[in-house]
């Protein structure tokens, strides 16, 4: 399962925030800073990787609530999510309970095979 820390938007409990790459990509946490994180980012949004960007003209809240971030959030709804993701919020604590992600899609948890990206 995926329980996006980066999409936590339940009152008083702790979840990762957006961040800013050297670069001017935003990206939806720390995680994806890192380059082989970023890469499979850019496998996914192929040319719309320029929509996340800081010169998109798009404000960080457009930026969340885009088509892009949304990607981003549908690969834990299938039986490949990226690795990053896996990786980094495959704990249950990570977002509690909420239905929600603070783009507004509907969270469907599922339970992910162990050997992706393994």
């Amino acid at each position: 399962m995926i329980y996006p820390k980066c999409k936590n938007i339940i009152k008083d409990s702790s979840g990762n925030a957006m961040g800013v790459r050297y670069d001017g990509y935003v990206i939806p946490c720390c995680f994806f800073g890192i380059e082989f994180a970023f890469d499979e980012l850019k496998e996914l949004l192929g040319d719309d990787i320029k929509n996340i960007h800081l010169k998109s003209g798009k404000t960080l809240d457009e930026i969340n609530k885009s088509k892009e971030f949304q990607r981003i959030e549908e690969t834990w709804n299938t039986n490949t999510p990226l690795r990053t993701c896996i990786g980094a919020c495959s704990d249950p604590e990570h977002v509690g309970t909420a239905d929600k992600t603070s783009t507004g899609a509907d969270t469907v948890r599922k339970h992910i095979n162990k050997s992706i990206g393994e």
